[in-house]
């Protein structure tokens, strides 16, 4: 649109939003500040609809998939939190789960970007390592 215009460039000037005055003609003509805005404002609503037409948002499955389990009387029953690949804690990179100084356990490596809580409970506690919770 600004070459249809004939947009002249009439000054070095910075970027962005400033650089619009170094379109204005030294002998008074505004032309090209005019068509260099109206290129500006069509490039802006032609992204708007390429973008619109485009994206599409990725549907992402945060409920965890049910499984039946009964449990025996008295006993509890710990679903895992995520799906993925079950690894020993001594694999793990961080030294704190793979010495086992927190406790036996598993770890984890998961294959989608969700993981739930593996039971019904509240959040007590984050640790500030942001590394886990405590669910009581």
């Amino acid at each position: 649109m600004a070459v249809v215009g004939g947009t002249r460039y009439f000054n070095m000037g910075g970027q962005g939003i400033f650089c619009f005055t170094c379109y204005i003609d030294p002998s008074g003509k505004s032309a090209s500040l005019v068509w260099s805005i109206i290129a500006v404002v069509g490039a802006m609503i032609l992204s708007f609809i390429a973008t619109m037409l485009v994206y599409k948002d990725k549907k992402e499955d945060n409920e965890a998939k049910k499984i039946e389990v009964k449990a025996a009387e008295g006993e509890k029953i710990v679903t895992s939190p995520a799906t993925g690949k079950v690894i020993p804690l001594s694999e793990v990179k961080d030294e704190a789960f793979a010495s086992e100084a927190l406790g036996k356990g598993v770890a984890i490596v998961p294959e989608e970007g969700c993981v739930v809580a593996p039971f019904d409970g509240t959040v007590s506690m984050v640790f500030d390592t942001g590394k886990g919770e405590l669910l009581w």
